[in-house]
């Protein structure tokens, strides 16, 4: 997110969709990865 920042200077609300956008992005592409590796361990 400081990269992002840095990048492109952002507004108080555009910084907390951004940072909400990216938070749900990394959050689904960690529980794709993630729950695979769960079911072979169960």
């Amino acid at each position: 997110m400081l990269g992002i920042k840095k990048l492109y200077p952002l507004e108080e609300t555009t910084y907390w969709i951004t940072g909400g956008i990216l938070f749900i992005i990394i959050s689904i592409v960690g529980l794709k990865i993630y729950i695979p590796m769960l079911r072979d361990k169960w």
